[in-house]
């Protein structure tokens, strides 16, 4: 074993280990071997078996945290759904979240849902993902070129002059 960070090493994203736990995907296994590989055992390619292993286990642990706190998800979702339905009049619950991994919860997600719907309740969701938005900073002074300002710098460069050369 490397040295302290090798617990540390690889960190997943649910989506990944989704892929490689749930849906058997060869290559996103390979990435996070290399990854493995990288970090835990500084490129030894003679190590690969090992960093294989090492991805596949954290896969199932993201996997299973992941499983977990969407199980806790659904539990509170369905308290909030519980209470609402005494309530008298229109209920609606807006949810927002970055997404589910439906890897075990499929049958938790439809009963919430059926009895949401016996009561009446109507259920909004929200991609937090889409509230998102870089800081960009000053677009009128964009400290870094990039694809997206790239072209914008000469034209208000052009237009300034414009503006100097003849003021209206």
């Amino acid at each position: 074993m490397a040295d302290s960070t090798f617990h540390d090493c690889p960190i997943f994203r649910i989506i990944q280990a989704d892929l490689i736990q749930n849906k058997q995907d060869s290559q996103a296994l390979g990435v996070a071997a290399e990854e493995c590989l990288q970090c835990a055992f500084n490129g030894d390619e003679t190590k690969i078996a090992m960093a294989r292993s090492l991805a596949s286990a954290a896969a199932s642990r993201t996997v299973s945290n992941g499983d977990a706190s969407s199980d806790y998800t659904y539990r509170h979702m369905e308290d909030v759904s519980r209470r609402l339905s005494a309530m008298p009049g229109q209920r609606k619950l807006v949810f927002i979240s970055p997404g589910f991994i439906l890897s075990t919860l499929m049958l938790e997600r439809v009963d919430i849902i059926d009895r949401s719907n016996r009561a009446g309740i109507v259920i909004d969701t929200l991609d937090a993902r889409g509230l998102y938005t870089p800081d960009l900073g000053d677009i009128a002074s964009p400290s870094v070129d990039t694809y997206k300002t790239a072209a914008t710098k000469p034209a208000i460069a052009f237009k300034r002059n414009s503006l100097r050369k003849n003021p209206q």
